[in-house]
């Protein structure tokens, strides 16, 4: 029993020190699976708490504060979703994956509001603008890139197609991959540039 309970306490020891370090690229969030993903000062974590006795996969991540045991509501994890803290801890960056073929990007503050502007509707239009109007998104993978002060840089990889349901579509779907730079005060997408397909998710 003593070995037991000091194997166990090895264990927590470690996980405490890994989720303690600051993250320099996203946390995969699953929602069968609690998590923990600490704000760099450590006075703010992330939390997946699991509910799995639920029919659907209906996970609630919630930003809880430490010191005095507050908790806000982030968002509902259906399936999988990459999570980073801003360096000051101000802002988290939500990258969700409820389906594998059309991710989601969200900005919250610490305290669990959403960025007003809807920076994912912002991205997504400025990626089918760079596409043309003759082309339809048919993946949609957004990934981290970099984040340094408030220049947010997001790599949205996938493949779009004519549109035309088969075998009316003689051209076969085509990847795309551009750096796509963000204002993570205000969620605003200030540029895109093509970017080498190696930086991007191009398929599910």
């Amino acid at each position: 029993m003593k070995k037991i309970r000091l194997a166990l306490a090895i264990l927590m020891s470690s996980f405490v020190c890994v989720a303690a370090q600051p993250l320099t690229r996203p946390a995969i969030l699953q929602w069968s699976k609690k998590a923990i993903v600490k704000s760099p000062d450590g006075q703010l974590q992330i939390e997946v708490h699991p509910i799995l006795t639920d029919q659907d996969n209906h996970s609630p991540v919630v930003v809880h504060r430490r010191y005095d045991g507050r908790e806000w509501a982030l968002f509902t994890l259906s399936r999988v979703a990459d999570v980073l803290w801003e360096a000051d801890g101000n802002r988290i960056l939500v990258i969700d994956e409820p389906t594998a073929n059309d991710y989601d990007v969200h900005l919250y503050s610490s305290d669990g509001k959403r960025t007003e502007l809807d920076t994912d509707g912002m991205i997504r239009s400025t990626v089918a603008r760079l596409l043309g109007p003759d082309r339809k998104l048919e993946f949609y993978l957004p990934t981290f890139l970099s984040w340094e002060d408030a220049d947010l840089v997001i790599a949205v990889g996938g493949a779009s197609s004519t549109g035309m349901p088969l075998p009316m579509q003689s051209l076969p779907m085509k990847s795309f991959c551009f750096a796509v730079h963000v204002d993570s005060v205000s969620g605003r997408v200030l540029s895109a540039n093509k970017l080498f397909s190696s930086r991007c998710r191009l398929s599910p």
